[in-house]
């Protein structure tokens, strides 16, 4: 279960439309609503603080306190639930089902947000899916996403649903490109081999292509997430260069910053490492282009990879 219901980049792109001073004002407050929010006791204080001063929300015309946190309004609907966690409502998992059967009380409440002193969640409709905010992590860029998303002015006008719209459009457009593009990858890559190293049955072949379109995988991830050195993965031209980074990965190198992968998938292995591969080969900028730390989600990658193994597999018992 994915714990990102928005974009990165959308979110990003959202708050630029927000006027700055609005912003600078906000961060301020929220500044101080969290420098002050361990001692805070009443539900009304923490709403007022967080809610209140920061995202916009005014009493009775935004939000309706409740026993347990308060209706989101807009011109007297309630368009949705704010549930907080704290002493007297301390656990999760009771909370959450509460909070969604208290949604759909309101025909027109979309919105569901659980929060306490640490983190917010909010939730989209009934979506199994939420965007965490935790609040020791909000410098001002985050903050500027966690504004554009739930002020009171961006619920009122529905932008919340509208991201939601654009985020699974723009997955689906990625993920699709992706697919294809890793298929003419592993396609092109797996004739490359075949042709260099013909004394090698195609079973074989196939399977040591699995292993390395799995590591050359890996290692575009952790590239765009800045778990390798800055251009490591962008000089690679030769295969030599692209085991060196693998050995790179599988052993670490504190002084450049390498944590060892603690597994099996970079371990020598003697048919990847005495494989032939021409350099034409190697496109790896084919399916490196895409932004793996804002775009491309370890689900999205899951269900492409499993997505192109299981049809191979058919293939080759058929």
């Amino acid at each position: 279960m994915r714990s990102k219901l928005y974009n990165d980049n959308l979110l990003i792109e959202a708050q630029t439309h927000i006027d700055r001073l609005h912003l600078n004002i906000a961060w301020e407050r929220f500044c101080e609503f969290y420098k002050k929010a361990g001692a805070i006791r009443k539900n009304d204080e923490y709403l007022l603080g967080l809610f209140g001063a920061c995202l916009g929300y005014l009493p009775d015309e935004g939000m309706k306190f409740m026993d347990y946190g308060a209706h989101i309004i807009d011109e007297g609907r309630v368009i949705g639930i704010i549930e907080i966690l704290n002493e007297a409502n301390p656990d999760k998992n009771l909370v959450i089902p509460r909070a969604f059967a208290r949604l759909g009380e309101h025909e027109e409440a979309r919105y569901l947000i659980i929060t306490d002193k640490k983190i917010l969640r909010f939730y989209l409709d009934y979506e199994a899916q939420w965007q965490s905010f935790y609040f020791e992590d909000l410098d001002f860029l985050e903050f500027c996403k966690f504004y554009a998303l739930l002020n009171y002015n961006a619920l009122k006008s529905g932008i919340p649903v509208t991201m939601r719209e654009r985020t699974a459009y723009r997955e689906q457009d990625i993920s699709s490109k992706l697919y294809r593009n890793f298929k003419i990858f592993r396609m092109s890559l797996f004739e490359d081999m075949c042709i260099q190293n013909e004394s090698l049955n195609h079973l074989l072949l196939s399977e040591a292509l699995n292993k390395l379109c799995d590591r050359i995988i890996f290692a575009i991830y952790a590239s765009h997430n800045e778990l390798l050195p800055s251009g490591a993965l962008e000089s690679v031209q030769t295969y030599d260069e692209l085991k060196s980074l693998f050995a790179l990965i599988h052993t670490g190198d504190n002084e450049r910053g390498v944590v060892r992968f603690n597994g099996d998938l970079f371990a020598p292995d003697l048919l990847l490492d005495n494989l032939k591969i021409s350099d034409l080969a190697l496109e790896l900028n084919l399916i490196s282009k895409y932004d793996y730390k804002l775009d491309v989600t370890p689900d999205m990658l899951s269900y492409i990879l499993s997505q192109i193994y299981n049809f191979e597999e058919i293939f080759q018992k058929n």
